[in-house]
């Protein structure tokens, strides 16, 4: 659930299906190659492309095994569902909750606090700072 502060911030409230984030790497983590030749650069161009391809098949093939096994975990054993709220890529606090529908109300109450003004989350990152 998408809501927008009075100080004008975007907030995303929202479920995480599964049990880790991605985690997206920036540029400048990739190593100097020394390339120089085009044909080299073209060749670690496709290399890079190709790699990528395949750790994104690799990562949907291991969501699309283990979703469902995830699901019926949370359904049957009532292992709980984290809910997350997001400002733009920064997580501003996760909470734990038991049932889809007690999440669904959770979701709500913190989408409210947020469009109200208030910061559910503050409490926490004050004290985890100091």
């Amino acid at each position: 659930m998408k809501v927008t502060t009075p100080d004008g911030r975007r907030i995303n409230v929202r479920r995480r299906w599964l049990p880790w984030r991605r985690k997206l790497r920036q540029l400048e983590d990739t190593p100097d190659l020394g390339v120089t030749a085009v044909d080299d650069v073209l060749a670690v161009v496709a290399a890079i492309v190709f790699l990528l391809f395949l750790a994104v098949l690799v990562e949907a093939l291991v969501v699309l095994l283990l979703a469902p096994l995830l699901l019926l975990a949370r359904v049957v054993l009532g292992l709980p569902w984290t809910v997350e709220v997001l400002e733009g890529s920064t997580v501003l606090g996760t909470e734990r909750v038991r049932g889809w529908s007690d999440a669904t109300v959770r979701i709500h109450e913190l989408a409210d606090s947020y469009e109200r003004g208030d910061d559910p989350f503050q409490h926490a990152r004050t004290i985890s700072s100091s």
